[in-house]
């Protein structure tokens, strides 16, 4: 009976305690939970809380799921809150206002969270049409300012658009059409209606054998103005082509000194053998790179058959015509253009050391089944070995010692211009230096031009253009490619140098560091000198005929020195010598052409018709000499 009245009151006290401990925590939940109605309204009284826990909180009482990247910062900060009856948005919007992160609710009670800018984000759509006639104008470039985000509209006219952050301004852009700029809040739909350029209509664009202004043109003519080459920091003008001109594609095959100029395409390859274009800088054939930037005062590119087919077969690739700058009329003009940088390699790969290289040899000789290449012994020696004898243990980064050139690079041009109303010139003075990223390998120009214009009386002028140029260049006479090849190939545990200057064996005698600074020089000169002699005479003001004379000579002086470089061993004595003997060859190349052209040009406007008549002839003949020694 006793033990029976115990058993009871045990039970009683274990029921009291289980009732107080479900009391104190029914209590404890009342100030951290949260309850959601039927309706989607949330209760929460949270002290000292992350936002994390209050979105797991929300989730295990309420239907919502939150989707978030873990990595967010601001999930670890902590909050009170304290909200009574409220909807999942009025919540949200108090929970995150100190934050950097907002939310979005989707279908099915998906809550997604993410950074502020990127849920600001509104697709706008919208119509765009011509200003005068209402029709829809397809192609339109659309972007948004200062970002790469963009479209164009459809062959209706239609686009549709995401926008970033408010406050975004879309730029609309259409060939013939001014550009307009449009401010983004909370628009969703924005029609624009874009107004004829009529001043570009009336651009004087460069054509073959005479101007035209824009409106009259059929053919795929895109122009370029001076202003925005010579705001181009580079040594060859090929270059500043680069990105400006819709449908001209250059490619930089190299990097080196003198060697850095650009492949021009235009609207791609049309062929396998010679696909670059034809290149006339005022009506003479030659290349781009002969001409300082900053001496150009526009180029027009030719990209259809329509436009270029007047010169022929030649014109298969597409042309460029480059116009240099002239003396404007009682107009005196004193330029200087310089700036100054370095240059320096941005992606070299990254090579093991020598004690990688081994274990990472004898894992590859391990895995096809053959004997190690290197004993584990010898590794533990060589890793000790190394703090202490260099010359024997060498640990070389083949690529840092090679590219030890300063990469320093100038530019100098000068320019003089004026005149009389009758007789004005402009003359230049150019120089260009850019020193390599390896050692021995740099580039020297040296430009002078003079355009002169003489009106000798009303309707008959004179032009005599003189254009002389002189380039240098140096590099390693086995190449720079060989020594960046062989950079590459060379295990670190090869000698390079010897400490005491003496050059290492490299890879069975080769030795890019060798040849690069002992093995050698091929320089080449190119001098070279243009004439452009013309007449032209208008009897009537609606006719010019022109005659053109161009003798152009250039020279191409190339001395090869390959000198036989003897390498050794870590302990000194002689291995390869390579080449094994030295060499010297010599070319010397000789090119002389004439261009005799001349034009008769009629041109007459009735009311609202024009009509334009060209005729002419162009005469050209070359010679070129070739001596070599060896």
């Amino acid at each position: 009976m006793k033990k029976n009245l115990t058993s009871v009151l045990f039970q009683k006290k274990i029921l009291l305690r289980m009732k107080l401990t479900f009391l104190l925590l029914l209590v404890f939940s009342m100030q951290i939970t949260a309850s959601v109605s039927m309706h989607g309204q949330v209760t929460l009284k949270m002290q000292n809380e992350s936002i994390r826990d209050v979105f797991k909180e929300i989730e295990t009482q309420s239907p919502y799921r939150f989707f978030y990247n873990e990595a967010f910062a601001d999930l670890n900060k902590r909050i009170n809150i304290n909200v009574d009856d409220r909807d999942i948005n009025s919540t949200l919007d108090e929970l995150l206002l100190m934050s950097d992160m907002s939310y979005k609710v989707l279908d099915n009670n998906l809550v997604v969270i993410a950074p502020r800018k990127e849920l600001q984000q509104h697709a706008v759509t919208g119509r765009i049409t011509d200003a005068g006639t209402g029709e829809s104008l397809p192609g339109v470039s659309i972007i948004i300012q200062g970002t790469t985000i963009g479209t164009t509209s459809n062959i209706d006219g239609e686009y549709s658009l995401a926008i970033p952050e408010p406050g975004s301004v879309i730029i609309f852009s259409y060939v013939g059409y001014l550009s307009r700029r449009i401010v983004v809040e909370d628009q969703r739909t924005i029609d624009v209606s874009l107004e004829i350029d009529y001043a570009g209509l009336d651009e004087v664009v460069v054509v073959g054998f005479g101007t035209q202004r824009r409106v009259n043109l059929t053919g795929a003519v895109t122009a370029v103005t001076g202003e925005q080459l010579s705001r181009r920091q580079v040594g060859q003008t090929s270059m500043a082509l680069q990105g400006v001109a819709p449908g001209v594609v250059v490619t930089q095959r190299s990097g080196q000194p003198g060697r850095d100029g650009g492949v021009i395409s235009i609207r791609g390859k049309t062929t396998l053998g010679d696909s670059n274009p034809l290149v006339l800088v005022d009506g003479i054939s030659m290349s781009l790179n002969e001409i300082d930037p900053s001496m150009i005062e526009s180029i027009s590119v030719l990209k259809d058959a329509s436009s270029a087919s007047i010169y022929g077969s030649r014109a298969a690739n597409g042309v460029i015509l480059v116009t240099t700058k002239r003396a404007q009329r009682d107009v005196l003009s004193v330029s200087y253009n310089t700036y100054a940088g370095y240059q320096q390699p941005t992606a070299i790969p990254q090579i093991v050391g020598a004690i990688d290289h081994m274990l990472l040899s004898n894992e590859a000789y391990t895995n096809i089944g053959a004997t190690q290449l290197y004993s584990d012994a010898y590794i533990d020696e060589y890793r000790s070995g190394m703090a202490t004898n260099s010359d024997r243990y060498p640990d070389t980064d083949w690529y840092d010692l090679v590219l030890q050139g300063s990469g320093l690079m100038q530019s100098h041009f000068l320019s003089v211009s004026g005149g009389t109303d009758r007789i004005r010139m402009v003359g230049t003075l150019g120089y260009y230096e850019q020193d390599g990223i390896m050692k021995n390998s740099d580039f020297r120009r040296y430009t002078i031009r003079l355009n002169s214009d003489m009106d000798l009386t009303d309707n008959f002028a004179a032009q005599f253009d003189v254009h002389i140029k002189q380039s240098n260049l140096n590099e390693p006479s086995r190449g720079t490619g060989s020594a960046i090849h062989w950079s590459g190939r060379i295990p670190s545990n090869q000698l390079a140098v010897l400490s005491d200057g003496r050059w290492g064996q490299g890879w069975n005698g080769d030795n890019p560091l060798a040849f690069t600074r002992d093995g050698g020089l091929n320089t080449l000169e190119q001098p070279s000198v243009t004439l452009n002699l013309g007449l032209n005479y208008q009897p009537f003001e609606w006719m010019r005929m022109d005659i053109n004379y161009s003798p152009n000579y250039w020279q191409q002086n190339r001395n090869q020195f390959n000198k036989s470089v003897q390498t050794y061993l870590w302990d000194g004595s002689p291995t390869y010598r390579s080449p094994e003997r030295s060499s010297n060859n010599t070319y010397h190349n000789r090119y002389f052409s004439n261009n005799l052209r001349g034009t008769i040009n009629i041109s007459e406007s009735f009311k609202r018709h024009n009509i334009t008549l060209l005729t002419g002839f162009q005469l050209e003949d070359f010679r070129a000499d070739h001596l070599q020694g060896y």
